[in-house]
């Protein structure tokens, strides 16, 4: 069984080092998409269905998931969302609660059983599905040297304003079950227990942002004289704390765990020294415990339900992009103009964030069906291209040559 894990493993390596390169290179997809078609490709063959359905594989899956969430908290800027305004704000949740109510009430009324016949649980996977995947859009506006514009920060700041709303998803995914429960009395003791350790967990996180500030000033003394492995274990002894505080009472809190624990470390360490260790933690769980997490997911994949409901998930991909479009259009076309507050609307559309883990948690909670956690990930598969490809011609050409412009003309400030 251990070699077949490892051979798994080394596969794994394989596609990310050729198809995931080829991705990455030829269409901007992330890396990760590689290992979800690799998954969907050979599901339907029965290639490992020991090794893969083995406790061992599941719990390096699920390394990979809490690392892949502490690597969002990671990302975190807490001084960014204090200074963006509420505009941001505005349009973060008016284009969301429109394309989620649309796409939850599209599955609650005419797809019930896939959502386990709950209005909660469709509103769930339609926010879900509509959060935005900012680290994509990043990578493109660096690309351009465009992220410090109006048409840039507006952009992250509406990605990090998303993030704080995919924390508050996570959370109810731990109160959710308790909610449903069969037995009145476990249910209601359940639930204040859940909501106590959410409420411990966010003034552990706040005490935590508080004393880091005198971490940080220490570390940044005594960095040179610390031995090389404090750093690492520092780190993992945070991730591992916050997690396991977080899942006392619901291993879904365990979730919101790593990415407070993600937040808490950004807190406590000099940027300097949080940037050494950046790649290494980056690499750590993204090259050598995420892939796992990621085949798993397009495992499970039915390639059948893509097959079979085509002008279902073509639907969803035509009213994410209509909502998004009109509406950033119709907000900020005063203030960026019309054709880039429409590609800004574009990109705006890109998903694959922690959207994608609050779908998995409902399909492996049982509440999502297999045929609409694969229709939603065809959609996700459809989409990421397509946005991709428009939204990197959009930038070059409307918007990257006026920044050159501006660059020259103030001597290299815009």
């Amino acid at each position: 069984m251990l070699m077949d894990l490892l051979l798994v493993l080394f596969i794994l390596g394989i596609v990310v080092l050729t198809l995931g390169v080829l991705l990455e290179k030829t269409i901007k997809m992330p890396w990760m998409f590689s290992l979800v078609i690799f998954g969907m490709i050979i599901s339907p063959f029965n290639f490992f269905p020991e090794t893969v359905n083995s406790p061992e594989f599941k719990f390096i899956s699920q390394l990979g998931m809490l690392g892949f969430l502490f690597l969002i908290g990671l990302n975190l800027n807490l001084e960014k969302i204090k200074k963006l305004g509420g505009y941001i704000l505005f349009t973060t949740i008016s284009l969301a609660l429109t394309e989620v109510t649309i796409i939850a009430m599209i599955i609650y009324f005419f797809f019930p059983a896939d959502v386990s016949y709950s209005l909660p649980i469709a509103i769930l996977v339609g926010y879900g599905f509509g959060t935005i995947g900012e680290v994509v859009l990043l990578a493109i506006l660096m690309e351009f040297k465009i992220e410090h514009t109006k048409f840039g920060q507006i952009t992250l700041g509406t990605g990090v304003f998303d993030d704080i709303i995919e924390i508050f998803l996570l959370a109810s995914l731990a109160v959710l079950p308790e909610l449903s429960a069969n037995s009145e009395v476990s249910n209601i003791s359940n639930f204040l227990f859940v909501l106590i350790n959410l409420g411990s967990l966010i003034l552990l996180l706040f005490i935590n942002i508080k004393i880091g500030k005198r971490l940080k000033s220490y570390l940044k003394e005594k960095s040179n004289k610390l031995p090389s492995y404090i750093m690492p274990f520092m780190i993992l002894s945070v991730l591992f704390l916050y997690c396991v505080f977080g899942g006392i009472t619901s291993e879904n809190l365990g979730f919101v765990g790593a990415v407070f624990g993600g937040i808490a470390i950004k807190a406590m360490l000099p940027e300097r020294m949080l940037e050494k260790h950046h790649n290494l933690i980056r690499y750590g769980f993204m090259f050598i415990i995420s892939p796992a997490f990621f085949f798993s997911m397009g495992y499970h994949i039915s390639l059948f339900a893509i097959l079979v409901a085509p002008l279902l998930i073509i639907g969803i991909v035509a009213i994410s992009l209509s909502v998004r479009v009109s509406g950033s259009t119709l907000i900020y076309r005063k203030i960026l103009g019309t054709k880039e507050a429409a590609l800004l609307g574009v990109g705006l559309c890109a998903k694959f964030s922690t959207s994608i883990i609050i779908l998995t948690i409902l399909y492996n909670s049982g509440l999502l069906s297999e045929f609409m956690f694969s229709v939603l990930m065809g959609a996700f598969l459809i989409m990421k291209p397509i946005i991709v490809i428009i939204y990197s011609k959009g930038v070059s050409k409307y918007l990257a040559p006026k920044v050159k412009n501006e660059l020259i003309k103030n001597g290299g400030v815009v």
